[in-house]
C-alpha cells in the first residue's frame, strides 16, 4: 500500500504543476473568467501539503514560523471548506499602482501577481512595504496587463496574510496566521487558490496544543 501512495502523490504533484503549462493555451483575461471545468485544488489533502510545502517560498515561511511554533508540523493542517473567487474586479489608481507595484509576486509566466499591501492604504516604508494599516487585511490577484483587482481572501484583525507564492501559472499558497478557529487562539493558516479553475481551498490548523506560540 506504500508504494501505491507514494506513486498517488506523485501523480497529483505532477498533475498540479502541469496545469502552468497548459493555461498558456489560454490566456488574456482568463483570472477574470474563472473557469469550473476543473478543479485541481479540492482533492488536495493534508498529506498533499508535505509535497506543496516543499516550494522554496512556502517552506521559507514554514522555518520562519517555527520560530513561534517549535512544534509545528504541516501534518495538522486540515481541509476546511472549498469556496469560489467572487471574479468581480476593480481598476488600481495611478497612484496606487506606482506605489505598490514593486511588491506584488508575479505568477512565473507575469501574467498575474499577488497583492498582499495595497489594501490598507499604507505607503512603502525605507523600501519595505506596511503589512495592515486598517482592522481588515486583503489578498488581491492582480492582472498585470489591465491594472486590474480581484479580491482572493479577506479577513478582520484576527488574521495575518504573511506569505503568498506561486506554484505555478495559476495556482498559489498563501500562509498565515488566524485566531478564527474553535479554540480563538493564534494558529498557523493557509489557503490554495486555484485561479483557473475559480476555487480556493482553506486549511485550518487543528492541533492547538502543539500550536500554541512559545
Amino acid at each position: 500500500m506504500a508504494i501505491y501512495k507514494k506513486l498517488f502523490l506523485a501523480g497529483f504533484v505532477l498533475l498540479l504543476f502541469s496545469c502552468g503549462n497548459k493555461d498558456k493555451k489560454n490566456k488574456g483575461t482568463r483570472d477574470h473568467q474563472f473557469s469550473k471545468s476543473r478543479d485541481s485544488t479540492s482533492s488536495v489533502t493534508s498529506t498533499d501539503l508535505q509535497q506543496l510545502f516543499k516550494n522554496p517560498g512556502v517552506n521559507q515561511w514554514k522555518e520562519e514560523i517555527k520560530k513561534d511554533y517549535p512544534h509545528f508540523s504541516v501534518n495538522y493542517f486540515e481541509k476546511k471548506e472549498i469556496h469560489s473567487i467572487p471574479g468581480q474586479s476593480e481598476n488600481f489608481s495611478k497612484l496606487k499602482w506606482q506605489n505598490f507595484k514593486p511588491y506584488f509576486i508575479p505568477s512565473p509566466n507575469r501574467e498575474q501577481a499577488i497583492d498582499l499591501y495595497s489594501y490598507g492604504e499604507v505607503l512603502p516604508d525605507s523600501g519595505k512595504p506596511t503589512e495592515g494599516g486598517m482592522p481588515d487585511s486583503e489578498v488581491n490577484l492582480v492582472n498585470l496587463s489591465q491594472k486590474t483587482k480581484t479580491r482572493l481572501l479577506f479577513a478582520g484583525p484576527g488574521t495575518s496574510f504573511q506569505k503568498a507564492s506561486w506554484l505555478n501559472d495559476s495556482v498559489l499558497i498563501v500562509t498565515g496566521e488566524s485566531d478564527a478557529n474553535e479554540q480563538n487562539e493564534m494558529q498557523p493558516v493557509c489557503w490554495i487558490v486555484d485561479t483557473y479553475s475559480g476555487t480556493i481551498t482553506a486549511f485550518d490548523y487543528r492541533d492547538a496544543t502543539s500550536a500554541a506560540p512559545q
